[in-house]
């Protein structure tokens, strides 16, 4: 606040009335910001004309304590960061478009890969279609090969067969991949050549889905057999 001292100052010295009264409400705002300096304790004000120059002394003391160079270096401090946030979303912007070319180049790759993958296979299934039509056997024995698989030899007896050597056999085999397996003690197998352009992969010279049939039929006419001679025992020991 402002010293009573001061509140008493006689102001007739030639200033109006109003200006000293502005002086006064100035001159208390700057006192209490000066007083808060480090290189001000107290300021005297004498007179009614020192009023004014005391307010101006109040202000250049705001304005100290608040720092003009300060808020020079805030105002640089500020644009500064506004640079680095501009230069920041930049940097963004350009990794955003970067990423989309790089999408679209992928993109690009994959369907040309695709295309260069779907014309070997075409052109690889059109020698395939000639080689058929000029020799139709390798079709036959591309067929017969799988038969043999699926039937129960394995690739090097399959293998040994598509090479026209016959094969002695022990083990199950199946008339196709639902059938029931049939036990095939020391047999024939052997592919061998129908017609002009057919082959067929037989069991001990017949076809292999006729041969397992005839055995599991043959198997099941021993079951009723002994079903059946186990039924008479019974009754003969009734």
């Amino acid at each position: 606040m402002v010293p009573a001292h001061l509140c008493s100052v006689n102001f007739t010295s030639g200033l109006p009335r109003r200006e000293c009264s502005v002086g006064l409400v100035v001159l208390e705002v700057g006192v209490d910001v000066v007083q808060n300096l480090a290189d001000a304790e107290h300021l005297v004000v004498v007179g009614g004309r020192l009023a004014a120059k005391t307010a101006n002394v109040a202000l250049k003391g705001l304005n100290s304590l608040l720092g003009s160079n300060k808020i020079s270096k805030f105002e640089k401090e500020n644009e500064r960061l506004q640079g680095e946030i501009s230069k920041r979303d930049d940097q963004i912007k350009k990794l955003q478009s970067d990423a989309e070319k790089q999408k679209e180049w992928h993109a690009e790759d994959i369907r040309y890969t695709k295309l260069q993958m779907q014309k070997t296979i075409n052109e690889k299934q059109r020698t395939i279609d000639k080689i058929l039509r000029w020799f139709p056997l390798v079709g036959e024995y591309l067929r017969v090969e799988s038969e043999c698989l699926m039937h129960g030899f394995s690739e090097e007896q399959t293998d040994k067969l598509v090479h026209g050597q016959a094969l002695k056999f022990r083990g199950y085999l199946q008339a196709d991949k639902r059938s029931p397996r049939v036990w095939a003690e020391s047999v024939t197998a052997q592919i061998i050549k129908m017609a002009k352009d057919k082959l067929q992969l037989t069991v001990e010279q017949s076809p292999i889905v006729q041969w397992v049939q005839q055995q599991l039929e043959r198997n099941k006419q021993e079951r009723l057999s002994e079903e059946q001679k186990t039924s008479k025992q019974r009754g003969f020991h009734l």
